[in-house]
């Protein structure tokens, strides 16, 4: 799959309000107030191969924040849990 075509997945998911997505997209434009945002891992492969009446999994996101301690102060509002990796996990429903 090329890259426009990925980019165009990307954009229905990110526009759809299908399957709860619009609380996802929220917590990513609040998120991406904090620092640089990217999307990683198995949400891009899924929707490249199987697109998004498939995707049913989790979205990874890596930010590099411009304050530490505000974006950490962000992140617990969500109730977020820190594992040994120094990596936050959290539920958007």
């Amino acid at each position: 799959m090329n890259e426009q075509k990925l980019k165009e997945k990307m954009r229905y998911f990110f526009r759809t309000r299908r399957k709860g997505r619009k609380a996802a997209v929220e917590f990513i434009k609040q998120l991406n107030k904090y620092g640089e945002l990217v999307i990683i891992g198995g949400m891009l492969r899924d929707l490249s191969l199987e697109g998004n009446t498939s995707f049913y999994s989790d979205i990874d996101l890596v930010i590099n924040p411009r304050n530490l301690d505000e974006f950490e102060e962000i992140i617990k509002s969500y109730h977020a849990k820190q594992n040994k990796y120094v990596r936050y996990g959290l539920l958007i429903e």
